[in-house]
């Protein structure tokens, strides 16, 4: 191999020192020699391809769009003419389009086009041969965003011999058009004056007029400080209004209620409407309009005065009206809704007004000083609601009481929507405390003379049963004392939790568990007692065990609830076979 590359260099480098190095005039005519030599082959080359035909272009592609205004969802028509404008005929001439992006094909003017692969086959042209092809259909898009359609012209082109130039020839051309408008019709309807703070219906409508089924129309809020929605249907979602799969010819009514607070003069309500075709969101129409602002400068505060409360228990409201505006206000009626099972709404103070609904309706005729709130001015109302000791199949029961204002100011009726305030219902944690001398079976449990006697020794088993019914309970812990000629005899029965301890210093009993469900079954502890009576309980029922006390952290209002309840004596109410034979000292 070193070889055959040595000997040529070998060669050229004697041929110059022979003829080249000492008359460069050979060298330079050599070059020229060579150099024309390379340039008449070229020439060959470029006239056996076709010369400057092969290396032009001429034939003339225009697209035109059929309207001036384009409608997302109408039907749109595009215009292309071709022609060929070479010396020489081209063959096999085919032209392909390229639809923008969810385009309906819809109307074709050549039927050999073909629609599965969007080409029309044109065949050999002559020079100056010409065609045209027209094709119709929906466009479906965003409003304002440029879209475009491509054509694709490809052909093998022929020299003065008729004989194909070699490769495939190409003439691409781009009409770039605008959609300006949707036939997905929209309306929005706004009152001439938005009062602040007001709550009011901002009614819209939208029609299906594109001719297909939609995936999903949205609705969707721009976003604007002080805007706020109260949702009235599903179809809020997310800050939008979503409706799936609209078919063609449906029209969609909406009326939420919105409020608008603000202390400007005015205000811009935004709104953009999009369709979604094939997971792909577009935008359809905006609606944007700036609106005057009346302020009446009104303010409605509550207070309640406990937000975690016992069921059964009285809840005391205080609704504060400030006039901090110019202008007076008047025939103010007040709503009061209480929201939450646990309301007993046919018990409230001051008794004034209806409730229906479990809405508190009062107007000025039933409370004079609701009739008018002159600038500057404040006024109090205190309202007293009363809740349910027990609301079967209720589990963590929430209240709510939120205050409405209707009133007229400058001749406008306006409707406020005022405080909320969200409350909560402790557990009712307690016992059933007893005592047994026998079971309900008949199995004797005590021991000694029954009655009890004065000096003699009757022994008892104590029940403490653990109630819950409303919230889960956390940390239970009761508490118990023995009195003085009570004995502990350190005989209990626990079912569960920790083991019940006896402090003889004190004399107290103690149990714990660590949670209690609601509604538990075969909670508590059992124990036995030994009972001496005084001579001063005779004719009596003596004490068996005092002081009881159950204590717990509700876990769905972390409340801490503590219940004491009775004395456990020898009156045995819960022991039939006993109680038959009496309870008092003898």
């Amino acid at each position: 191999m070193k070889q055959l590359i040595q000997y040529p260099k070998e060669r050229l480098a004697r041929r110059y020192r022979i003829r080249y190095q000492h008359n460069r005039k050979h060298l330079y005519l050599d070059l020229a020699i060579v150099c024309s030599l390379l340039f008449l082959i070229g020439l060959n080359i470029f006239y056996w391809l076709g010369g400057f035909h092969y290396f032009f272009n001429r034939v003339n592609i225009e697209v035109k769009v059929g309207q001036e205004e384009i409608i997302s969802g109408d039907q749109t028509a595009f215009f292309i003419t071709y022609e060929n404008n070479n010396k020489y005929d081209i063959h096999e001439a085919k032209l392909s389009l390229n639809f923008p992006k969810n385009f309906i094909l819809q109307e074709i003017s050549r039927p050999d086009y073909d629609r599965a692969t969007n080409t029309l086959p044109i065949g050999n042209l002559a020079p100056g041969s010409n065609g045209s092809l027209i094709v119709a259909g929906k466009v479906l898009g965003e409003i304002n965003q440029p879209q475009n359609i491509w054509v694709n012209f490809s052909f093998y082109k022929t020299n003065k011999q008729g004989t194909r130039l070699w490769g495939l020839f190409r003439k691409i051309e781009e009409k770039e058009f605008t959609i300006t408008g949707s036939k997905l019709a929209t309306e929005f309807s706004l009152p001439d004056k938005i009062v602040s703070q007001q709550e009011f219906v901002l009614p819209f409508s939208i029609r299906n007029n594109m001719g297909v089924e939609l995936e999903e129309v949205k609705v969707v809020p721009r976003p604007m400080v002080g805007f706020s929605v109260f949702v009235t249907t599903d179809t809020y979602l997310e800050n939008s209004w979503h409706y799936y799969k609209v078919i063609p010819d449906t029209e969609i009514i909406e009326q939420p209620k919105i409020k608008i607070e603000t202390d400007k003069d005015s205000f811009e309500l935004a709104f953009d409407v999009f369709i979604r075709i094939q997971g792909q969101y577009f935008k359809q129409s905006e609606f944007i309009v700036r609106k005057d602002v009346f302020n009446p400068e009104l303010y409605i505060s509550q207070t309640i005065d406990r937000l975690a409360i016992k069921a059964g228990d009285w809840v005391s409201g205080t609704i504060k009206l400030e006039n901090k505006g110019q202008y007076s206000i008047e025939d103010n009626n007040l709503e009061i809704e209480l929201v939450g099972d646990y309301w007993d709404t046919a018990v409230w103070q001051p008794k004034v007004g209806k409730v229906e609904n479990n809405i508190l309706k009062v107007n000025f005729e039933q409370l004079p000083e609701l009739e008018l709130l002159q600038p500057g001015e404040i006024k109090e109302f205190i309202f007293k609601f009363k809740t349910k000791t027990f609301v079967p199949g209720v589990i963590n029961p929430e209240l709510a009481v939120s205050t409405n204002l209707g009133f007229t100011v400058e001749g406008l009726q306006v409707f406020f929507r005022g405080d909320t305030s969200d409350l909560r219902i402790s557990s009712n944690l307690t016992l059933r405390a007893y005592a047994r001398y026998y079971t309900d079976e008949g199995d004797q449990l005590g021991r000694g003379p029954l009655p009890p006697t004065v000096n003699q020794p009757t022994k008892y088993w104590v029940f403490l049963q653990v109630l819950n019914d409303i919230n889960s309970m956390d940390n239970v812990k009761l508490t118990a004392t023995l009195p003085s000629n009570v004995s502990w005899v350190n005989n209990t029965n626990v079912p569960v939790g920790n083991a019940v301890s006896y402090n003889s210093s004190n004399r107290q009993i103690t149990w714990s568990i660590s949670k209690i469900k609601i509604d538990p079954k075969n909670i508590g502890v059992a124990f036995e007692v030994e009972l001496i009576p005084f001579s001063s309980q005779l004719g009596q029922f003596a004490t068996l065990l005092q002081n009881i006390e159950i204590f717990g952290q509700d876990s769905f209002t972390s409340e801490n609830i503590s219940t004491r309840v009775n004395n456990v004596t020898t009156d045995l109410t819960f022991d039939r076979i006993a109680s038959k034979k009496g309870g008092r000292v003898k």
